[in-house]
């Protein structure tokens, strides 16, 4: 049989009252939205439908209240999958609801719904979103390093500031258990705010949170300790939603050392075994805190590109926490990632530091290490006590005060710079970028969509098969 369409027909025409299986399509003039859910919903078939629309929330309502039992939105086929159960909606549907491993379904309805906020595209290391229907390029803002005093207000102010994934930091010194408690608040922030964050665990759910205008919060911690000295809770942890974690914070740890110490003796015996181990299961090797020697070495060992989440080349500002050129260059190298940091100690002039100043190091950057391997790690601690960074300096480990980065007479965190206070500044940030001439794939490279390359490389676990 030939391919045919048929124009202008109407629900109640014999071509669209009777199922056949032909290369025929019928058209159907509708006058809006209401009128197209309507005629969907007006036949006794439900196998599957489809909607195009530049709207989130049509595409929620259409997904919700079409009766069919594949829906998808922005797709180039209302075709369905075969792996749907019972095929579909009224005289669509097969097979006895009571029986096999859908027998609850005899009670529920079950839909299964694609949504696409436009293909893929790769531009410079860089993925964006073109919507068939507009020349507009959606990109993604991703901050891969943040430690607020998380609350409503700070996930509605990254709602508003587009910032579609964040790298949350959940321990310093906290052992296993304490940590499980942390992951355990997120929870309820996630039952809480389901509008405005969700958990992250892959790099899809970076494009769920473009698609929704939400937030993924991916986990991170900044120090070992939450494996004690068990390699076998790293596999657990990342089980738990750990993507990040640091090999030591500022001291000497089982694994690594700290930039605080006076000798870096390089990796420990453990600490190789836990590189491994990371690398089989999908953890990244963060060395933002670790000496030298140690990040060079952790580079050298690993499998899989390591990061430093959240510092600045020391040649522009000599912070300890800053890191030389022979450092960034064994990470970005072996194709890890530096993020640069906010947090006003690492900055060239501190708190008074410039978007100017701050952009134009970037850009220097761009040209010594390649702009696919940098991105943000902003370290931004909103609303946090000036208690907080007394446990993150000193922890357990001592009794004295250590005043780390800061100092006797301004031992609590610093102010941001006017230019970057909160999550609705990443476009200060972006527009600085430009101003120093980067194209748009570089900044938005930058912005986010290297991170996005880098998480969708190395959050899944090895197979069995793939070479180490």
């Amino acid at each position: 049989m030939s391919p045919g369409v048929f124009l202008d027909t109407t629900n109640d025409m014999r071509i669209n009252t009777e199922e056949m299986f032909a290369p025929l399509a019928a058209v159907i003039r509708v006058d809006g939205y209401d009128e197209a859910l309507a005629t969907v919903n007006g036949t006794r078939f439900g196998l599957t439908s489809g909607i195009v629309t530049k709207s989130l929330a049509r595409a929620a309502h259409f997904r919700r209240h079409a009766r069919t039992g594949c829906v998808m939105v922005n797709l180039a086929t209302a075709g369905t999958d075969y792996h749907v159960p019972f095929g579909g909606r009224g005289d669509s549907s097969h097979g006895p609801r009571e029986q096999g491993s859908h027998a609850v379904e005899f009670y529920t309805t079950v839909k299964t719904a694609y949504l696409s906020a436009g293909p893929p595209d790769w531009r410079n290391g860089m993925l964006t979103y073109t919507h068939r229907q507009s020349n507009k390029v959606a990109r993604m803002r991703i901050d891969n390093l943040q430690y607020a005093n998380w609350s409503e207000a700070i996930f509605r102010q990254m709602n508003e500031g587009g910032v579609h994934a964040v790298h949350a930091t959940i321990a310093y010194h906290e052992n296993f258990r304490e940590t499980v408690a942390v992951i355990e608040r997120w929870n309820r922030w996630f039952e809480r705010c389901p509008e405005l964050i969700f958990p992250g665990r892959f790099a899809a759910d970076v494009d769920a949170a473009v698609a929704s205008g939400r937030t993924a919060i991916f986990f991170g911690a900044q120090n070992p300790s939450p494996i004690e000295d068990d390699i076998g809770l790293v596999e657990i942890l990342h089980a738990l939603g750990v993507r990040f974690m640091q090999l030591s914070y500022n001291n000497q740890s089982l694994l690594a050392t700290g930039c605080y110490e006076a000798e870096d003796p390089g990796i420990t015996r453990m600490g190789r075994e836990v590189i491994a181990e990371m690398n089989r299961v999908g953890m990244v090797v963060d060395m933002s805190h670790s000496a030298d020697r140690s990040t060079i070495e952790a580079a050298e060992l690993s499998t899989r590109p390591i990061t430093i989440t959240h510092a600045n080349p020391h040649d522009w500002a000599p912070a300890r926490r800053n890191k030389r050129e022979r450092v960034i260059e064994a990470v970005t190298g072996s194709g890890g990632m530096l993020g640069f940091s906010l947090y006003p100690h690492h900055l060239k002039g501190g708190s008074a530091c410039t978007l100017e100043s701050f952009c134009g190091m970037v850009a220097r950057a761009a040209e010594r290490y390649g702009t696919e391997r940098l991105g943000l790690g902003s370290d931004l601690c909103q609303d946090q006590p000036d208690s907080v960074v007394e446990w993150m300096r000193t922890g357990r480990w001592t009794k004295a005060i250590d005043h780390g980065e800061g100092s006797k007479d301004a031992p609590g965190f610093p102010p941001m710079p006017a230019w970057f206070a909160d999550n609705t500044d990443f476009g200060h940030i972006e527009d600085g970028l430009r101003a120093t001439g980067m194209d748009e794939g570089e900044v938005a490279g930058i912005m986010g969509g290297n991170w996005y390359r880098f998480y969708a490389e190395n959050f899944t676990p090895r197979t069995s098969g793939e070479k180490s």
